[in-house]
């Protein structure tokens, strides 16, 4: 029975033999290729050394290849509210700028809420290190689970705690001492805040902000807005008494010439 399938060469999972084969063919062409038995993979070599090798018919039914469109205003105007090409690489450079300069917040964030944990040591509740703890084994697990279908196996799960539990101790830790800096400095996040947060991932995301109101409706999901935004605004207030200095990155030594006749 023939079974049709579509393939592009270098990115269809198929065997390497039919991808080799299908080098070069014409349309209406048949070639025959033998798969499995001993002459097979490496792998499998050793385990189908007496199996016999199976031969199948491969027939080339269309040749298509890929066109890629013209980069002129028309292409410009099919991508959006675009006029000219001008316009729309503006805006692409635009939003790889906003890209790279969130990117460097919160690498920025990170390090300073690093330092800021390490120059404040405290003893963390218990009950809040471990119900974090959990909520991150589970996410996860959950993560895990997509990509290995049946779930990740006990060893697994053990490194999973450990990371967990680790990670559990600075979020504790860290939102402590944010909170304690919010009362300090008198900041709060009201829910205008946070409503005005939700519309500008609404747009940024190119959602409809009700779908996006309700799925932060959900529980919990509005209370972490809350903190990220507290931990926004106190990282702003933070950073101006932060001395950052620039440093170029250290160059790799060029290679000692060899002596000669060496």
């Amino acid at each position: 029975a023939w079974t049709n399938r579509d393939v592009v060469i270098g990115e269809t999972a198929i065997e390497k033999e039919v991808e080799e084969i299908l080098v070069g063919m014409h349309v209406d062409e048949e070639r025959v290729v033998e798969l499995g038995g001993a002459e097979g993979d490496a792998d499998t070599a050793e385990v189908d050394k007496d199996k016999e090798r199976a031969r199948y018919l491969v027939k080339l039914i269309m040749l298509r290849g890929r066109k890629l469109s013209e980069l002129d205003d028309e292409f410009a105007k099919d991508m959006g509210d675009y006029e000219t090409l001008d316009d729309l690489k503006k805006s692409i450079e635009e939003r790889l700028q906003e890209r790279a300069t969130k990117e460097e917040e919160q690498r920025l964030m990170g390090l300073l809420f690093d330092k800021v944990r390490e120059k404040n040591p405290m003893e963390l509740p218990p009950s809040l290190v471990e119900r974090q703890k959990m909520a991150l084994a589970m996410r996860l697990q959950s993560s895990l689970a997509m990509i290995e279908k049946e779930g990740p196996e006990a060893a697994e799960r053990e490194k999973i705690f450990e990371r967990a539990e680790s990670a559990a101790n600075d979020m504790v830790h860290q939102h402590l001492l944010i909170l304690e800096c919010a009362r300090h400095y008198d900041v709060k996040i009201e829910d205008a805040d946070i409503d005005e947060a939700i519309s500008e991932i609404a747009v940024e995301n190119g959602y409809p902000e009700p779908m996006v109101k309700a799925e932060f409706a959900k529980e919990g999901r509005r209370d972490e807005l809350a903190n990220q935004l507290l931990e926004k605004k106190i990282f702003d207030l933070m950073l101006p008494k932060v001395k950052i200095e620039e440093v170029d990155p250290p160059t790799v030594s060029e290679k000692p010439a060899e002596d000669e006749g060496a």
